[in-house]
C-alpha cells in the first residue's frame, strides 16, 4: 500500500505526470469541459426551479390580491344594503324584517373567512 502522506510518493506521481503531455494535456482539457458542462447544467436547473418558485408565489399573491379586491367591493355592497335598510327601518318602523340584517351579516362573515384563508395561504408560502 502507498503510503500518501510521503514526500516521495508525491515526486514520483508529480514525474510521471510531467513525463507524459501529450497525454495529461487533453485529458485535463477534457475532464475540464466535462466538469465545465455540468457545472452549467446544473446551474440551469436550480435556476429555473427559483423561477418556478418565484412564479408559484407571485401567483398565490395576485390571487390574495383578487381576493382582497373582492372583499372591499362586497364590503361596500354590504354598507349600500344597510344604509338601504336603515331607511327602511326608519320609514317602516318596526315592520322591518330582521333576517335581512342576518342574511347580510352572515355574507360578510363568508366573505371575511374566504379573504382571511387565501391571504394567509399566500403568507404562509412566503415563509
Amino acid at each position: 500500500m502507498y503510503n500518501l502522506l510521503k514526500p516521495e510518493f508525491w515526486e514520483q506521481q508529480w514525474a510521471i505526470l510531467t513525463s507524459a503531455p501529450l497525454i495529461l494535456g487533453p485529458s485535463s482539457l477534457i475532464v475540464g469541459l466535462i466538469v465545465w458542462w455540468i457545472r452549467g447544467a446544473m446551474f440551469k436547473r436550480e435556476s429555473s426551479s427559483w423561477t418556478m418558485e418565484i412564479s408559484a408565489v407571485e401567483q398565490r399573491l395576485k390571487v390574495a390580491a383578487d381576493a382582497l379586491a373582492q372583499s372591499d367591493r362586497d364590503t361596500e355592497k354590504l354598507e349600500k344594503e344597510f344604509h338601504a335598510y336603515k331607511a327602511e327601518v326608519s320609514v317602516a318602523g318596526s315592520k322591518a324584517s330582521p333576517t335581512k340584517v342576518d342574511a347580510a351579516i352572515m355574507r360578510a362573515a363568508k366573505g371575511n373567512t374566504a379573504v382571511r384563508s387565501e391571504v394567509l395561504g399566500a403568507l404562509q408560502m412566503l415563509e
